[in-house]
């Protein structure tokens, strides 16, 4: 479980930021699915209508369609057991699978899930 400030999120630094944290002490799945994650983060940035796009993933994963600038933190945990990521919204968190051994594999699933996932808070 890692955390990344939201004021970064919009930031340049973020992904270093990101990729610092996670490549301390975590196991080499974590790491792939970290690198996965920001080059994610950095495509959806430039996509257009028709995709999903830089508000979904912000919508997905806090419930909300921007991030304050607060001192609130977004989680990010990893999972060897799902193929979808999932949202703790309540936690600002996202849940990444990391059983994905292809970025395109990763981006598929990633897709899927901010496109058919609930947005916003959901109860099952």
């Amino acid at each position: 479980m890692k955390w990344l400030p939201q004021d970064m999120f919009w930031q340049k630094e973020c992904w270093t930021y990101l990729r610092m944290k996670i490549n301390k002490d975590a196991c080499e799945e974590n790491k792939t699915t970290a690198e996965f994650f920001v080059s994610y983060i950095k495509e959806v940035e430039l996509r257009k209508v028709g995709c999903a796009r830089l508000v979904d993933l912000v919508s997905f994963w806090t419930a909300g369609s921007t991030i304050g600038y607060n001192d609130e933190l977004l989680m990010v945990k990893f999972n060897a057991d799902c193929k979808l990521p999932m949202a703790e919204t309540c936690f600002m968190g996202i849940v990444l699978p990391t059983r994905h051994t292809s970025y395109d594999d990763f981006r598929k699933h990633m897709d899927i899930a901010l496109r058919y996932g609930s947005k916003g808070f959901d109860f099952i």
